[in-house]
């Protein structure tokens, strides 16, 4: 789901930014904001899926060790992070897109 997602706010609505329709829509009187807001959803979209999908391995990660009656959630925690600690810069810099947008 989140990879179908990440593709409709990706490459499949790109025509949003880059098309020659939006951007003569976006020229017109009125309907200039409707065409910034659409484009900013689209791009808050994009980073969201984006971020998600960083994260859901690491939550699945403590998830499973956490309910299998494993160590206690904090240590479980730093386990998962360690192990996924090449996401975590890619995630970072998804949220900080998010908030931009």
């Amino acid at each position: 789901m989140l990879t179908d997602a990440q593709q409709d706010f990706g490459p499949r609505s790109s025509v949003i930014d880059n098309g020659w329709i939006a951007d003569v829509v976006g020229g017109l009187p009125g309907l200039d904001r409707q065409v910034a807001a659409v484009r900013s959803l689209r791009h808050a979209g994009e980073d969201g899926t984006s971020l998600a999908l960083d994260l859901v391995p690491l939550l699945r990660d403590l998830h499973s060790g956490a309910a299998a009656g494993g160590s206690g959630v904090i240590k479980e925690l730093a386990r998962s992070v360690a192990l996924k600690v090449r996401c975590l810069p890619a995630a970072l810099g998804d949220l900080s897109a998010l908030d931009a947008a």
